[in-house]
């Protein structure tokens, strides 16, 4: 070109040697150069001297180019950097250095041949719509998407070009709205009202109509008369080409809709809708991770169709019978069926303590429960050996009430008061322990100013309180050491009066003052059970953790290293992920600490639980980096639910088909160690340890709700690890046969037992299904229906579900029930009521 601004052989900016003059148009020109420093051809777009001249556009075209630079994608012509220098009349340039594509671009393709054939346009429009979405992934707009910007290389690849002039994905009006060529400019950023994702998808469409046809969408000579077409016409592509695809015709009818949400929501549903559209296989296949949003984008609808949704709901319920079946005769609340509400037990603690010459009015308090099952029982050969524990005797579910004149404190992180924190060591403090019927077990304290050493308590209220009487029992030489101080120490030993027991009672004094009062019933067993021949099973078990713990910690720490160094690392959801886990952590916090009037204290216990949330969170982030980046390049196809979960997408079909058989799979795998419990009650005869629950949800409700909180943290966690397993067992081993084969033995190592019972053997038989049950779940349905199984097992473990609703304890019950039932729901409602019917 004759005029052109710079000839061959002029140096710019004494760094870049001009070729040739590639273009021009209304945003420029642009010259094809050598880089003299890095001697590699490069593109230079000169924007237009009244642009460069205008400060605001300067700054605002500078912010922009920092964006633009961090999009690097291969269907992406990237930016480099930008320079300035003074053409021959003085006047400032402002130039970008762009990536050189030896090729030509799309419009002069399509005036040389006129369209591509359907194919091949159908290869070229899912890459243009994977470069417009990684932009987008980065927060730009390319607000001048046309033909004349899109480049085909030597290989026949688009490539999007001129993200010099992109913008900030943020809402843009008026004069900076109307940036770019009008003819391929969206209704609303023609009349200067907005921009937004939306308008770069309806020049997408126009470019895509163009593409298909080799016709253009809208045919204007003025813009005006654009304006008017633009409220007046419909494009379709089948007017124009009667054999083109159906999909393409209907999607690219949607990205031309005059309305900005009845568009396709970005770049990738486009691409999901064309003819054959994969955008995650061509991700694949152009050597680059997928991101998140690109993952969620892809794969199917998920609707169930109502005879599957039913099915599933079918297993849990009919499961869940089976389970309330088993807590009712094998929950050991059940079978202990204390009497006594905490409430009256609070009472009782009082009255003892008042008797014994303490004070519990004006002071702080706070109380629990915690479950003490002797270890002897285990060892009993006797088949209805759990029944004893009904025995208020043994006293196996126990209460502890706790009283200071001044604020309890608790040292540990979480703020709970327990038994033994803060310690016991202040004038007044004392602890009170009952047995399930409200017998006196345990008591200790610290004697007021008040106390002397004149006269001798005689023990008798103590020995009252615990139902026992210090006449039939023999007085013995004192072994113990009290921790408090004392002037009197005493033990008895003898036979249990009300059960098939040896009892021990220690107590304490200083002087009147009972300080220290401990009843020890130890249950008396007329056969023991065998103990195991070989410490085999434990060994190994040991070792494998070991080595299990150690390939992740290892095999975390390289590959989030690797992935942070190559760029891989979703940052922001990884934050999201991070700020999740603290918020779930301080709200547990909240509800289980046990709280300070004085702002001072609650302000030091509140820094003293942040320090630990903020570790973990922070650990859980660089997890994630390390983890789910490689899951999404070793196995993206089973990440689509969680994917969508992650994005926002709480209502996606996918999403409730996951809830219902994740459910199902945990409840099933419930089912089924609990048939290894009746299995070994039936080959030995007795019944193997019953089911345990967590002491805490009986002392309230908030505890009951910070477990139900702290559920899916623990399950992302476990979610989050198996996804790494299967990634690097993807990378390891290659075929899909072996890697589950490989899977589903590391979950025999280290997955947790439900149930165990004296028979290992009969023990592993029924962990296989289990195994397999949580292998299917990661590698049928994906990640999400995991997460949900083993957030669904940690909100089932460790209370009764037995629906005896009517006793003092089912407040937990109720809770964990309405829990379930509401997965239930929600999982039914959202897989079977959007979308098309999926089997």
């Amino acid at each position: 070109m004759a005029d052109a601004r710079f000839v061959p052989g002029a140096v710019v900016a004494e760094r870049y040697r001009i070729v040739a003059l590639l273009g021009r148009g209304g945003m420029g020109e642009v010259y094809r150069a050598d880089d003299l420093t890095l001697g590699t051809r490069v593109a230079l777009k000169f924007l237009p001297p009244e642009l460069a001249a205008d400060e605001d556009y300067r700054e605002r075209f500078l912010d922009e180019v920092r964006l633009a630079r961090q999009v690097s994608h291969p269907n992406i012509c990237r930016v480099h950097d930008v320079g300035e220098t003074a053409s021959s009349d003085g006047a400032r340039l402002l130039f970008l250095s762009m990536e050189y594509v030896a090729g030509e671009d799309l419009a002069s393709l399509l005036r040389r041949i006129g369209r591509l054939p359907q194919e091949k346009a159908n290869e070229i429009a899912r890459q243009i719509c994977l470069g417009v979405a990684a932009a987008h992934d980065q927060g730009i707009l390319h607000r001048d998407l046309k033909p004349g910007n899109v480049l085909i290389d030597g290989d026949g690849r688009a490539r999007v070009a001129d993200f010099g002039l992109a913008a900030a994905a943020q809402t843009l009006r008026g004069a900076a709205a109307r940036v770019g060529t009008p003819a391929y400019m969206a209704p609303e950023q023609l009349a200067g009202r907005e921009v937004s994702a939306a308008s770069d998808v309806f020049s997408l469409g126009l470019v895509l109509f163009e593409l298909y046809t080799g016709k253009p969408a809208y045919r204007a000579k003025t813009l005006e008369d654009l304006q008017r077409q633009h409220q007046e016409t419909d494009p379709t592509p089948s007017t124009v080409l009667e054999d083109i695809h159906p999909a393409a015709d209907a999607t690219i009818k949607r990205c031309l809709a005059r309305d900005p949400k009845e568009r396709p929501r970005n770049a990738r549903e486009v691409a999901m809708s064309l003819p054959g559209g994969d955008p995650l296989a061509a991700a694949l296949a152009a050597g680059e991770t997928p991101s998140l949003e690109l993952i969620a984008a892809s794969g199917r609808p998920g609707t169930l169709r109502p005879a599957a949704a039913l099915a599933l709901v079918a297993v849990i319920v009919s499961c869940l019978a089976f389970i309330a079946w088993f807590e009712t005769h094998a929950q050991v609340v059940e079978l202990i069926a204390p009497e006594l509400p905490i409430d009256v037990l609070e009472h009782r603690a009082r009255e003892f303590a008042r008797s014994a010459g303490y004070e519990t009015n004006g002071g702080d308090s706070a109380r629990g429960m915690w479950l003490s099952v002797p270890t002897e029982l285990n060892q009993d050969a006797d088949p209805a050996r759990w029944q004893r524990l009904r025995d208020p005797a043994l006293a196996a579910l126990r209460f502890w009430y706790r009283y200071s004149p001044g604020k309890l404190v608790p040292t540990v992180e979480d703020g709970r008061v327990r038994a033994s924190d803060p310690p016991i060591d202040r004038r007044g403090m004392l602890l009170v322990g009952l047995g399930q019927d409200g017998r006196l077990t345990s008591f200790r304290a610290v004697p007021p100013a008040t106390a002397r050493t004149q006269p001798v308590c005689d023990f008798a209220v103590a020995f009252a309180a615990a139902g026992l009487t210090a006449s039939g029992l023999t007085e013995r030489e004192p072994t113990f050491v009290p921790p408090g101080p004392a002037t009197v120490l005493r033990t008895w030993a003898g036979k249990h009066a009300a059960c098939e027991a040896d009892v021990q009672v220690d107590a304490a004094a200083f002087g009147s003052a009972l300080t220290w009062f401990q009843v020890t019933v130890t249950p008396r067993i007329k056969e023991r059970i065998a103990a195991p021949t070989s410490q085999l099973p434990q060994r190994i078990l040991e070792i494998s953790a070991a080595v299990f713990s150690l390939v992740v910690l290892v095999g975390g720490i390289w590959l989030g290293a690797k992935n942070l160094a190559q760029g891989r690392g979703d940052r922001r959801t990884a934050t999201r992920v991070a700020l999740t886990l603290f918020t779930l952590s301080m709200a547990c916090w909240l509800l289980r600490a046990d709280h300070v009037a004085e702002i001072g204290t609650e302000m030091r216990m509140l820094v003293r639980q942040m320090g630990p949330a903020l570790w973990a969170s922070l650990l859980a982030g660089l997890l994630f980096l390390a983890i789910e980046p490689t899951a999404r390049r070793a196995w993206p196809e089973k990440m689509i639910a969680w994917s969508r979960l992650l994005t926002g997408q709480f209502r996606d079909p996918l999403i409730g088909r996951a809830v219902l058989v994740g459910m199902a799979c945990a409840f099933a795998m419930m089912a089924i160690a609990l048939g290894d419990w009746y299995v070994a009650a039936w080959m030995t005869g007795r019944e193997p340890h019953p089911s345990i629950l967590y002491a805490d949800n009986l002392v309230g409700t908030r505890h009951v709700l910070a477990g139900m909180l702290w559920a899916p943290v623990d399950g992302g966690l476990a979610t989050l690890i198996a996804v790494f397993l299967l990634a690097l067992l993807r990378w390891l081993v290659k075929k899909p046969a072996l890697v589950a084969s490989a899977l589903v033995a590391l979950l025999l190592a280290r997955m947790p037992y439900i149930v165990m019972t004296e028979l290992p053997t009969v023990d592993l038989l029924f962990r296989i299904p289990q195994a397999l049950l949580v292998a299917y779940c990661l590698i049928g349905p994906g990640a999400l229906a995991l997460f949900v199984m083993v957030t669904t097992l940690n909100l089932m473990a460790g209370t009764s579900l037995a629906p005896n609703f009517d006793a003092w304890w089912s407040t937990s019950t109720l809770l964990v029930y309405g829990a379930l039932a509401a997965l239930i729901t929600f999982g039914w409602v959202t897989s079977v009521g959007r979308g098309n019917r999926a089997a």
